[in-house]
């Protein structure tokens, strides 16, 4: 059989046999871009319950995130690759193993992926942080010592079931002792470590469901750990955090109220993460038939530049020389006590309204703001003659 190939006649034996190390060679380079990592779709196929817990998680989005490509796409610009690299190990993590900084694949996009997770043996601590020990292949790597699949081999490993396990993207310290990202170290010091909660106790809850699709393997009384990973997004995970009480006291034209802030459920810092995460405390004050007193306080956690100057953009607290400019983030355990005054006449009615609002500050390039409200507290406050 024959086919014209550029003008010329040939048989199509030949013509496959030039083609085929063509579409050999382009595979060949998709392949070795994407490792042997899996896609999560394929891991969907049997997992349905995790897969559809984490396809719409954080974890999910960290790449396919606005805020983050242009801050990342501003690192790039300045063109310092080692910084854009490291941003990657974590918002897309198979870059650790295809090097695809220029996220042209579609399992890069796929962020903190399943298979990135399952390929990790151990984790070793580092002058940094933490370093995940990758074996990518046939054995997955889980928490569960007797788990059994027919798809591929299984391996418990007690890293699964350790906060280790999250800090080589939550923990991270600059070559000057700065920590920028302290997630882990917060929770390393905290009631909660003591008591053995560790992140996945509070970020991925047990749940009753097959490990698998349930026409696959029906087990009624299996559980799993949810793979949905609520943070500071979360309202529910927001209202378990800190909790807030008004204490007012009046003697006679004086009203002192002081607003206790604590850290009842975080196990570690609130807020924690990257620097530019803020919590908020609005307090308005309504004299009835006189002023409105209005106050703000802040908490959080300010970086400064080796010249001293406040830092702003995301993409600046990775850069050599950067330390610590003031912290008042809410502790692990801490209660925090906040003091406001006010001149009130002392047969006036008050009433005092107290708001708590979480706050993501993106790079200057988007301009744009994540806020929350996750708490709000009025109280009134009755005349004292």
């Amino acid at each position: 059989m024959l086919a014209k190939v550029g003008g010329f006649i040939v048989s199509i034996r030949l013509f496959v046999g030039l083609l085929l190390p063509v579409v050999v060679l382009a595979t060949s380079l998709q392949v070795t871009a994407a490792a042997t990592i899996e896609g999560s779709e394929q891991c969907g196929r049997c997992h349905t319950t995790i897969y559809q817990s984490w396809k719409n998680s954080v974890h999910a989005n960290a790449l396919d995130n606005d805020n983050f490509l242009a801050a990342y796409r501003a690192t790039e610009e300045t063109g310092d690759t080692a910084r854009a690299k490291l941003c990657l190990q974590c918002h897309a993590p198979v870059t650790r193993l295809n090097g695809d900084s220029e996220l042209l694949y579609h399992r890069t996009w796929e962020g903190v992926n399943c298979d990135i997770c399952h390929s990790v043996a151990a984790v070793k601590q580092t002058k940094t942080g933490f370093e995940p020990v990758l074996k990518p292949g046939e054995v997955k790597y889980g928490p569960f010592e007797d788990a059994v699949a027919g798809a591929h081999k299984v391996q418990g490993t007690a890293i699964h079931t350790q906060s280790e396990m999250c800090a080589w993207c939550h923990q991270y310290t600059n070559p000057e002792g700065t920590a920028i990202l302290a997630t882990w170290s917060e929770w390393k010091k905290s009631k909660a470590a003591e008591k053995g909660l560790t992140c996945q106790s509070c970020h991925m809850a047990e749940a009753s469901a097959n490990a698998t699709d349930p026409r696959l393997d029906r087990d009624p009384a299996a559980r799993i750990n949810l793979h949905s990973t609520p943070g500071a997004h979360s309202m529910e995970q927001l209202h378990k955090a800190l909790s807030v009480s008004l204490r007012p006291k009046r003697d006679g034209d004086n009203l002192d109220v002081v607003v206790v802030i604590t850290n009842k459920g975080a196990g570690h810092a609130v807020p924690t993460g990257m620097p530019g995460r803020r919590v908020v405390m609005t307090t308005e004050l309504r004299v009835v038939g006189g002023e409105t007193y209005k106050a703000t306080r802040v908490f959080g956690k300010s970086l400064n530049t080796a010249a001293g100057e406040l830092i702003t953009r995301a993409r600046d607290y990775f850069v050599p020389g950067v330390r610590l400019g003031s912290d008042t983030t809410i502790q692990p355990d801490e209660q925090r006590k906040e003091l406001f005054h006010y001149k009130v006449p002392a047969r006036s009615t008050a009433i005092l309204t107290v708001k708590m609002f979480y706050e993501y500050s993106y790079s200057e390039a988007v301009g744009g703001q994540d806020r929350i409200n996750f708490l709000s507290e009025t109280r009134t406050i009755q005349p004292t003659r």
